[in-house]
């Protein structure tokens, strides 16, 4: 992630939608759930919508602190990267 973060500057957040067979393991990559659909795949196979803010990354933020979700302008971003 840290690589697709700094090669590709313009975007700021990956949406992906998985299923529950597999949440785990973008969880652990700092994915953040934001909608289930019960079934939204097939029967038994829900459509789990999920998002990676890329900022936590370019700001070089832990994987376990990616899990925080944190809502910022871009001035505040700029702020922030500017004070690091």
């Amino acid at each position: 992630m840290q690589r697709i973060a700094t090669a590709e500057p313009q975007f700021s957040i990956v949406t992906i939608e998985t299923t529950q067979y597999s949440r785990g393991f973008f969880e652990r990559f700092g994915f953040v759930v934001e909608r289930v659909v019960p079934g939204g795949f097939a029967p038994g196979f829900d459509l789990i919508e999920m998002e990676l803010d890329l900022s936590w990354y370019r700001f070089g933020v832990s994987r376990e602190k990616n899990r925080i979700r944190l809502k910022m302008t871009t001035v505040q971003m700029e702020e922030l990267q500017n004070s690091v």
